[in-house]
């Protein structure tokens, strides 16, 4: 199971085309976007902004050789219904996680300075193998906007 997507930080690139923003590339202050309000609670970015988000990975199954979840998680980048980034699929670390039931996952997407303006949805997918089919695999998306 997902939690909501919240603030957190560390960029993956995606050239051509949470959540929260953090504010280099700014406009000059006589251009009209500098007035858009850009952040989490509005869901508005600017093309090459960092996108950062977090979720909640809850009760993930653990290996009984190693004690560790052994899920897998990735990030889908959609415009219009159409898929126009798929990051790369990563093991699920642990790290200093104080409870395995309520695992955070953080990340970041650097939107490309050529990003088309429009609606999209930043869907994250985790896997987890070990557990039963009904559960194996949970999505948790949220859309925003790019302004230029």
């Amino acid at each position: 199971d997902l939690g909501t997507p919240k603030k957190t930080a560390g960029p993956d690139e995606v050239a051509g085309n949470q959540a929260a923003s953090n504010q280099a590339g700014q406009p000059k202050k006589d251009d009209d976007a500098s007035r858009l309000p850009v952040n989490a609670a509005t869901r508005l970015f600017k093309q090459g902004q960092v996108l950062q988000y977090s979720v909640i990975v809850y009760n993930a199954r653990l290996d009984k050789a190693t004690a560790q979840p052994q899920v897998l998680t990735q990030i889908q980048l959609f415009r219009d219904g159409k898929l126009v980034f798929t990051g790369k699929e990563n093991a699920l670390g642990t790290g200093n996680q104080p409870d395995l039931k309520r695992i955070t996952v953080t990340g970041a997407l650097k939107l490309g300075a050529d990003l088309s303006s429009g609606e999209y949805v930043l869907q994250f997918t985790a896997t987890d193998p070990l557990a039963d089919e009904k559960h194996r695999v949970a999505t948790q998306w949220i859309d925003f906007e790019v302004v230029k």
